[in-house]
């Protein structure tokens, strides 16, 4: 895996795998709800839905025909501390692909009829979140984490958000944010490692070289709190949150552990408990959520609402006990072997190749290798986990309950 500063000021990021036969490109913006102030809330999500409906030389039909052509994938998401478009085509593809996703980020034209079609599907997506409830709990549980921080906003925006974009408010945002000092291209698959830098400063050289401006300074900082919302659905839903850790934070691989001991696999505590020996749960887990300068730790659970007390309950006994007790050295064991297999697994497609160096490389300003990353995890001690354990105190829970209208 190499990285190289493109003349225009992009970082290149690539990774040559020899038995492959596909590329997959993905250009990665520091970009999402982080960086959104309210006159920009969702506005993130927004431009990437509009980087799809045409360019000055082609149409939303010409970018999606074109690639169906080439029998490759080209999609896009947006995430609360970045934007990523990316493509998976065959090798043989890959200027196209290139010259395809440079088009749109740098040439889309932003259409006031385009703009106004795109604010109805937008609203569509928001209202579909609302149908959700699970989608919907973890979203009101990361705004009461991170309340009066747009870390917690939800990523789609309001519908008065939404409808106050027009083409002005989305070329003034990507003035701020949509320049050479905060866009990754990473490649991964099969390419030409001595012509791939020329290409990518071929295509993506009149990117705007001015420094990016970073719009939300202040740092977002966990809060407890809670929330009953009534809604008209068949089962209950709870999401419980606890303070987490940054990208950068030392901890984070002993925390990713714990949460897997918790409720990150079939094995887990929760899911051996309340699912398979309880019966009360059709769906119980927790993970990490990991972001450039924040973090909090979900756990959720799907229940009948005659339960929810009592899981409620079991998942407060589990938090307690690994607070007070840790793990055990079985399960530190067996968890550690668990990551470092999904971490190799992962390894053997390019996607994942290139998703996992392109975020590394715009969230944390370097790129921990599959190789180190297991090197650390083998390393990992019993005490590293105990130094991790205050974060897992109940008595720091936020929580969130949805339950169906009487």
């Amino acid at each position: 895996m190499k990285i190289v500063e493109l003349d225009c000021g992009i970082r290149l990021v690539h990774d040559k795998m020899p038995h492959s036969k596909s590329v997959s490109v993905g250009v990665w913006i520091g970009s999402g709800t982080i960086n959104e102030t309210e006159k920009f809330w969702g506005i993130s999500h927004f431009i990437e839905h509009m980087l799809f409906k045409g360019t000055a030389s082609r149409t939303a039909k010409d970018i999606a025909v074109s690639m169906d052509k080439t029998g490759g994938q080209l999609n896009a998401f947006t995430a609360h501390d970045c934007t990523c478009v990316y493509s998976k085509t065959l090798a043989e593809d890959l200027d196209f692909a290139l010259e395809l996703i440079a088009d749109m980020i740098i040439n889309s034209k932003f259409d006031k009829k385009d703009i106004g079609t795109e604010k109805t599907i937008v609203e569509e997506e928001i209202d579909m979140y609302e149908d959700n409830p699970e989608e919907l709990s973890h979203d009101i549980l990361a705004g009461i984490c991170f309340e009066g921080h747009s870390l917690g906003w939800n990523i789609l925006g309001s519908h008065e958000s939404v409808n106050s974009f027009d083409k002005k408010i989305i070329k003034e945002y990507m003035d701020l944010r949509y320049c050479a000092d905060e866009i990754v291209i990473s490649v991964a698959g099969a390419f030409d490692e001595n012509k791939l830098a020329e290409k990518c400063e071929k295509y993506f050289g009149g990117i705007r070289k001015e420094k990016s401006v970073n719009l939300v300074t202040a740092t977002p900082e966990y809060n407890k709190g809670s929330i009953i919302r009534y809604k008209d659905i068949e089962q209950a839903h709870i999401a419980i949150g606890l303070p987490g850790l940054c990208y950068n934070d030392e901890k984070m691989y002993a925390h990713t552990l714990i949460c897997n001991v918790l409720g990150g696999s079939m094995s887990s505590r929760l899911f051996q408990h309340i699912r398979e020996e309880k019966g009360l749960a059709y769906s119980v887990y927790s993970f990490p959520n990991v972001f450039k300068n924040g973090g909090y730790t979900s756990i959720y659970a799907g229940c009948n609402a005659e339960n929810i007390v009592a899981v409620s309950a079991m998942i407060e006994d589990e938090l307690y006990k690994i607070h007070k007790s840790g793990i055990t050295k079985r399960e530190f064991e067996d968890m550690k072997q668990h990551l470092k297999a999904g971490i190799i697994l992962a390894s053997e497609s390019a996607g994942n190749r290139m998703s996992t160096a392109g975020k590394q490389l715009i969230l944390r300003n370097k790129i921990v290798s599959d190789d180190e990353v297991i090197k650390i995890i083998e390393n990992l001690s019993m005490e590293d986990v105990e130094n991790c354990l205050y974060l897992f105190n109940p008595d720091n829970i936020s929580k969130v309950l949805l339950l169906n209208k009487q």
